[in-house]
């Protein structure tokens, strides 16, 4: 019996325009749908089939910012 390989997904980052890919499968974009993650844009694209091929999102160091903060109680000083 003959197995096919399935190829790995990859992720690719351009700080130029402050967004990252993450390609599923090598299958052709038909269609992009566009989400809201925390500040993030994120632009969901589909094959003809409706399989999801790649994630991407934009406004990544404002995101990750976010989501990397110590969510630390804040402090009132009493004099």
């Amino acid at each position: 019996m003959k197995t096919m390989s399935k190829r790995q997904p990859t992720v690719e980052f351009d700080l130029e325009a402050n967004a990252a890919y993450l390609r599923l499968t090598q299958g052709r974009v038909s269609t992009t749908k566009k989400a809201k993650l925390e500040s993030m844009d994120v632009l969901l694209d589909y094959d003809p089939k409706g399989e999801l091929v790649g994630v991407e999102l934009l406004n990544l160091k404002k995101a990750l910012s976010i989501l990397l903060e110590p969510k630390l109680p804040k402090i009132q000083l009493v004099s």
